[in-house]
């Protein structure tokens, strides 16, 4: 990984983050299937499948953004060293 500068401190909250986390929710409310669907997958409904799928898929991605994009305070300390 490289580190971060001071300029990409705050790119966690950028737009394109908002913007994934709208598609995940989206996905995982499921307010697009037709009322009449009853198709299962694994014995279960598949709007089930799919809501628990979108719902690891966030909780994936907002892992990876709390390990990797982040700051941590020893990146402000190096800030406030230089």
């Amino acid at each position: 990984m490289k580190p971060h500068s001071s300029k990409e401190t705050n790119t966690y909250i950028s737009w394109r983050t908002w913007f994934v986390y709208l598609v995940l929710f989206s996905f995982s409310v499921p307010w697009y299937w037709p009322s009449g669907y009853d198709a299962t997958l694994f014995g279960i409904p598949a709007w089930v499948v799919v809501t628990l799928l979108s719902s690891f898929l966030i909780s994936i991605y907002t892992a990876w953004l709390l390990l990797f994009r982040w700051p941590s305070d020893l990146d402000t300390a190096a800030e406030n060293n230089e």
